[in-house]
């Protein structure tokens, strides 16, 4: 089939968007001279963002806020929802950092939620016994075990409204009712993959920011078509059987409601 000049020009900009929007600025730059194009977000702009994003996908959260704050001075005060999930996603990242401070110190969410932790948890070392280095190895990092708790309350104290926010909470502090949070039914939640809806939504935020799409035109046009697929199934059509979409584009892409 003969594809038109327009509609290969088209497809350019599909890919260029693509390429800006996911802050892949060096395959973007090379991209731009040999089609011409010209970029519509600042390259400096492009590559402060992948540096935000790098920083989400590495479990930096807090190193990311602040990036976030410096460059973007009024974004996280204008989308609270956002901060609040970049806080729950920090949360866990903290318990995935003590490792196995909670098979030692087996906190309840009860007790955090009413912060009612005490100091009963404290433990009498025998700084005489043979096995005295053991022991120390087994210990939790007390300080960084107390500024879990102190920021999981600050988290509970949050007046949240939004439900679907209220249960990643939940989640997240579910996670310290194990003694191996890693092994249980809510481990996956630790997984490095769980970072990157959250750093896909703080692009969009940093891109809405800048006035930009908060989703690329690429991804639009394929979620569009699975509509359309699903509609022409929907209608008795069954060659919309026969599209093979997914086989075609290899993407997690949901048709929108």
């Amino acid at each position: 089939a003969v594809v038109s000049t327009q509609s290969t020009g088209t497809l350019k900009k599909l890919v260029f968007s693509y390429l800006i929007h996911h802050g892949y600025c060096g395959a973007a730059e090379s991209f731009a001279k040999t089609t011409s194009l010209y970029f519509f977000e600042d390259i400096p702009s492009i590559q402060n963002r992948q540096a935000v994003q790098r920083l989400v996908m590495q479990g930096l959260i807090s190193e990311a806020v602040a990036q976030v704050q410096q460059l973007y001075p009024n974004l996280l005060s204008e989308k609270p929802e956002l901060l609040f999930k970049l806080q729950i996603r920090n949360f866990i990242e903290m318990i995935a950092t003590l490792g196995g401070a909670s098979q030692t110190h087996p906190y309840s969410i009860a007790r955090l939620m009413n912060g009612k932790e005490q100091d009963e948890d404290k433990m009498d070392v025998d700084h005489k016994s043979d096995d005295t280095s053991e022991s120390t190895d087994q210990q939790p990092n007390r300080r960084a075990l107390e500024q879990l708790l102190l920021f999981g309350r600050d988290l509970a104290s949050q007046n949240i409204q939004n439900e679907e926010l209220k249960k990643q909470l939940k989640d997240a502090f579910s996670l310290l009712a194990y003694r191996d949070p890693r092994q249980s039914q809510m481990g996956y939640l630790m997984e490095p993959g769980q970072r990157e809806q959250l750093c896909a939504d703080l692009n969009s935020a940093m891109l809405e920011s800048h006035g930009l799409p908060r989703q690329p035109p690429l991804e639009l046009a394929i979620s569009q078509t699975k509509n359309c697929v699903v509609k022409m199934l929907e209608s008795g059509m069954g060659s919309g059987a026969y599209t093979g979409l997914e086989k075609q584009v290899k993407c997690s892409l949901k048709p929108q409601q």
